[in-house]
């Protein structure tokens, strides 16, 4: 099932929504400031399925809302009067994206994505593990240190056993509200599992957003030097 299509049985203000226009808004909302995106590239930004952007990009291209150039990259088709013609489409995409993507500041402040953390908060925390040295990025994956070794280990994370699985062990996520990379794979989802499992967090019921407890607060301050 799409991650759109969940989110819309998950919260009721949603309900009247079209996927369809959604996953549009998700696409011109990437395209902004004239920025030219692959398929591929769209589908790590909004995290929609190759399919479904598939569908949307010919859709979009039959309405003459997106362009395709010879490297088989999208943009926003502008009117003739570019300046005004860009300024009304960024206008419309931006109400419109706030109104059906968001619920509000706490939806982009810290939320789940799949089964890993993402918002603000999620974005903090990885910056702040590559800071401490706990982890570092490689091409799109993220490789752990000795030191992260011994840091995941205290929250009975098992490093080496983790990436002697078959699934992705640590992979970056684009965040689509932050517009930076946050942690992925088993061992973001290993970690967001410690924290709501410790009480540092919570889910709130019928939505993705997550909560930080004040215990989580002190302790992600302790432990990465973060303050929420």
């Amino acid at each position: 099932m799409y991650l759109f299509a969940i989110e819309m049985k998950q919260d009721k203000e949603w309900e009247t929504l079209r996927v369809h226009d959604t996953i549009e808004l998700y696409i011109s909302d990437a395209l902004k400031e004239g920025k030219a995106l692959t398929k591929k590239q769209l589908t790590e930004v909004t995290q929609v399925s190759e399919v479904m952007i598939q569908f949307h990009l010919q859709a979009m291209k039959e309405a003459g809302s997106i362009l395709e150039d010879a490297k088989n990259q999208f943009r926003l088709a502008m009117s003739v009067d570019k300046e005004a013609g860009a300024s009304k489409l960024m206008a419309n995409v931006d109400k419109s994206s706030n109104a059906i993507r968001t619920k509000g500041t706490d939806f982009k402040y810290c939320r789940s994505c799949y089964s890993h953390l993402a918002g603000k908060v999620g974005v903090m925390i990885t910056n702040q593990l590559e800071s401490h040295g706990y982890i570092r990025l490689v091409g799109d994956i993220y490789e752990v240190t000795p030191e992260g070794r011994r840091f995941f280990n205290q929250f009975h994370i098992d490093v080496i056993e983790l990436q002697h699985k078959k699934k992705i062990f640590a992979k970056v996520c684009l965040d689509w509200s932050e517009k930076e990379f946050h942690l992925s794979g088993l061992l973001g989802t290993s970690f967001m599992n410690h924290m709501l499992s410790a009480g540092w967090m919570q889910k709130e019921a019928g939505s993705r957003v997550v909560s930080v407890t004040e215990k989580g607060k002190k302790e992600l301050k302790r432990i990465l030097d973060i303050n929420l």
